[in-house]
């Protein structure tokens, strides 16, 4: 049987003969599996000696004995749940020399002869044990020449004589567990009552005085282990246990030490530190991770409650004496250990392993339970740690890794790297629109899916991300001069747009790849994230579904782009933006009708900057939105000044406004409070939006236009036709005023497809009662075929540039232009049908 024994409640292994004697009393008595010796001295802690399958049978017995010690019996035989027992009582030798007996000195002779012999079964042959089986050969190796003899010697203090227990109650006792089986035969009580007698006669009081100096010395050794565990962080969690285990080692004097934790869910034992160092990976170790079920000794530590002491490998069972062969460990040893408990759950344990017999006090297993309970503290904290960290660091909807998880990976791997660094980031191409469609719920599902993708295409090396939204991050360890990178990001772009099944229906995405590689520079990760965003906009800007690597035109393009943003908040500070009005007019007959505002960027020495250059740019970066608040106010200020000086003439003054701003509700307010400042009829107020704003959000823009249009001001979509798929929302849309894009005007009067688009245009907004702006008509024959088409009103360069507000007077007094004198004849312009608006 498996050598081993818990050691209970706050006691310990005794002298090292006593383990031994007690060690024999399990081999010689049938059926016995668990035996336990409670000296009649106080000074002396109690011995277990139990399998550890039998852990819990030992702890009943043990209950049971202290129970008949306080209550002075009954003994001799009882049961302990399941298992039968016998308990025989050891009176204190002061009243062993009362009754005659002198069990220390009797028969030294024979004592010790019995105390050689039991040593010698009980450890060092186990062929002697067997030998000794004959309880009549047992009681003779005591001195006593026959049974009779022997139990004479007891008399005084056995369970046969209730008088004699009365007059001398039981200060100790010796109680041994069977198995299931029959009552006790004659001469294995006796053998019971030999050993009680030899084992009573081998204890020896406790040196105090080398006692307390030992538990001072453990004190301080677990005080420095506690302030050592009490800093320790998730980091230094390995080196902080390597340095307990070791410390512990050393300490005890032991050959090995070792930190096993219990990992309850997939039933296996991890080794967590080993002193002195393996040098093996985990992985490889056969002791580094072991199923409960490997072998009977694993199994007991599953959930082991109590101490443990395992006094003979040999006896061992054999697959775990193989494991340790397999591990380098010797055949022979002594092992012990404490579990690490927590509630009613063993964490793990920390055990030690000696090459030599070794006796263990009851002041080492109390530290070394003050120990295991600090580490499964700390083992919980770090947990709980791990937990919040992963928390902070991990997207709550795919399970990646987020923003600050990725900066930090980033940092760490420039640390250390000493290839070339790849940073690819994804975008998927209009996810939101797709998410408006079919709703939030089918929107996670595809980040879920595309989430997965990525993370099983990757190499272990690589890492992916998620920053927000639909926004993606994958980086590469080695980008192979930026080949690698591309080979990915398009390998990436691949399995982003295969279809996803949603609700019954195929749903597919393209996906967009920003790429930067360090290639050695030094950029922080927020740079490197920055260049790559960078490459992202220049690929959606390109087309969309594809990937594009920052480089040096890039990074010339982006800091040419932040020199602008910077001048350009400046300007707007210093008030160095300007706005130029551009006519429009009745085509029929040169009325003016509306003039347009636009801002202009002028700078000293420069002049006039060209919007295209500036406004994509302050798109990019939000400060439009303070451009379009700064353009309405100057609108509708230089309007009010205009109807001071010519009256109310009707014309309408047309603002511009960002899609950004069709998601700031502040718009809505900034309109009212410009008509209260102005004075001005809402009428005379005309908003102008984008296709492709309408079209990114239609829900929003609704619910932005109609609160506008509530209060009276006219709304326009201007660039209409390129974004087509807008069409079927006019019917939603609270619009007045349709604005046809200069692509199909220009040139109309020689492309009929042209020409079919614009009267399509046309008459879809008679059919919806919409008035129609013809943009960009810079020849007479555009103007003549669009008057012919029924778009009845325009402006471009024909009619007039943008001008300055001081430049209008002539046009506000004459109240518009004269058409002939472009050359557009009176027939043109007269045979416009009388129907439109």
């Amino acid at each position: 049987m498996t050598s081993a024994h818990p050691l209970l409640g706050e006691h310990r292994v005794g002298e090292e003969n006593l383990g031994e004697i007690l060690g024999g009393a399990l081999r010689l008595l049938k059926g016995a599996i668990a035996v336990e010796y409670i000296p009649a001295s106080s000074a002396q802690p109690p011995v277990v000696w139990a399998d550890l399958a039998h852990a819990a049978v030992a702890a009943a017995l043990h209950d049971a004995v202290t129970e008949r010690l306080v209550g002075g019996g009954p003994w001799g035989e009882m049961s302990t749940g399941a298992n039968p027992a016998w308990i025989e009582p050891i009176i204190p030798k002061r009243a062993d020399h009362a009754a005659g007996t002198d069990v220390a000195g009797a028969d030294a002779t024979g004592a010790a002869g019995a105390a050689d012999t039991t040593g010698a079964a009980g450890a060092a042959d186990t062929t002697g044990a067997a030998g000794a089986a004959d309880a009549t050969g047992a009681v003779g190796a005591a001195g006593a020449a026959d049974a009779t003899g022997a139990a004479g010697a007891t008399g005084g203090e056995s369970a046969a004589d209730a008088t004699g227990a009365e007059a001398n109650p039981a200060a100790g006792a010796l109680a041994v567990a069977f198995g299931e089986r029959s009552a006790l035969a004659d001469d294995e009580i006796e053998t019971v009552r030999l050993f009680a007698r030899l084992a009573n006669a081998l204890s020896s009081p406790v040196d105090a005085t080398r006692t307390i100096a030992k538990q001072r010395r453990l004190d301080d050794l677990v005080s420095t282990i506690s302030e050592r565990l009490m800093s320790t962080t998730g980091p230094t969690l390995q080196a902080a246990l390597d340095w307990a285990v070791e410390v512990l080692c050393q300490f005890l004097g032991a050959d090995v030490a070792f930190l096993r934790r219990n990992d309850h869910a997939r039933g296996l034992s991890v080794l967590m530190g080993f002193y002195p160092p393996r040098g093996i990976p985990i992985k490889d170790d056969p002791l580094g991770i072991v199923p409960f079920d490997a072998d009977p000794i694993f199994a007991a530590t599953k959930d082991l409650k109590l101490p443990f002491i395992v006094r003979n490998a040999a006896e061992t069972d054999d697959r775990y004496l193989q494991r340790v062969r397999d591990a380098g460990g010797p055949d022979e040893f002594t092992g012990a250990g404490v579990p690490l408990v927590h509630g009613e759950t063993t964490e793990g344990v920390l055990a030690f392993v000696y090459l030599t017999p070794y006796t263990w006090s009851d002041h080492e297993i109390n530290a070394l339970r003050a120990v295991a309970a600090l580490l499964v503290q700390l083992l919980h904290r770090i947990d709980a740690e791990d937990r919040l960290r992963h928390s902070a660091l991990t997207d709550d909807l795919t399970g990646l890794p987020n923003r600050r998880a990725l900066l930090e990976e980033v940092g760490n791997r420039q640390l250390v790297a000493r290839e070339s660094l790849a940073l690819l980031f994804i975008d998927l191409d209009r996810f939101k629109i797709m998410n408006d469609q079919l709703g939030h719920g089918a929107g996670d599902t595809v980040l879920q899916v595309i989430a997965h993708r990525i993370r099983t295409s990757l190499r272990p090396s690589d890492f992916a991300a998620r920053l927000g939204g639909d926004e993606f991050v994958v980086v590469l360890q080695d980008a192979e001069g930026g080949l690698g990178a591309v080979a990915a990001a398009n390998r990436l772009l691949d399995l982003i747009a295969l279809p996803i099944e949603l609700r019954g229906q195929r749903v597919a995405h393209t996906g967009s790849v920003g790429i930067a590689i360090t290639e050695g520079s030094d950029v922080t990760a927020e740079e490197l994230l920055g260049r790559a965003d960078m490459a992202l906009y220049a690929a959606k800007s390109q087309g969309r579904n594809r990937s594009v690597v920052f480089d040096r035109e890039l990074e010339a393009s982006v800091a040419q782009r932040s020199t602008i943003e910077l001048l350009l908040r400046q300007a707007l500070a210093e008030d160095s933006l300007r706005v130029q009005y551009q006519p429009e007019f009745d085509l029929r007959t040169g009325r003016l009708i509306a003039l347009e505002a636009l801002v202009r960027w002028f700078r000293a020495g420069e002049g006039y900057i060209e919007a295209a250059k500036f406004v994509p740019i302050a798109e990019e970066t939000h400060i439009i939105t303070d451009i379009d608040r700064w353009v309405l106010e100057e609108a509708c200020k230089q309007l009010a000044s205009w109807r001071r000086l010519y009256g109310d003439t009707g014309v309408v003054m047309r603002v511009n406004i960002s899609p950004a701003q069709l998601g700031v509700t502040g718009i809505v307010r900034s309109v009212a409070d410009c008509l209260r400042r102005f004075d001005l009829p809402p009428e005379q107020l005309c908003l102008e939006i984008t296709e492709q704003a309408v079209i990114a959000d239609v829900e929003q823009a609704v619910r932005v236009l109609e609160e506008i249009r509530s209060m009276g001001v006219q709304l326009a979509i201007d660039d209409f036709g390129t974004g087509f798929s807008s069409m079927s929302q006019l019917k939603s849309l609270p619009v007045d005023v349709l604005k046809i894009d200069r692509v199909f005007v220009d040139g109309v009067a020689k492309d009929p497809t042209d020409q079919a688009i614009v009267e399509t245009i046309v008459r879809l907004a008679r059919a919806f009662k919409l008035d129609v702006v013809g943009e960009g008509i810079e020849n007479v024959e555009d103007l003549t075929t669009l008057v012919r088409l029924g778009c009845w009103r325009g402006q471009g360069f024909l009619l007039s540039h943008p001008l300055c507000p001081e430049e209008l007077s002539p046009i506000f007094l004459r109240g518009g232009i004269d058409l002939g004198a472009l050359g557009v004849s009176s027939t043109a312009s007269n045979g416009a049908a009388a129907s439109g608006r």
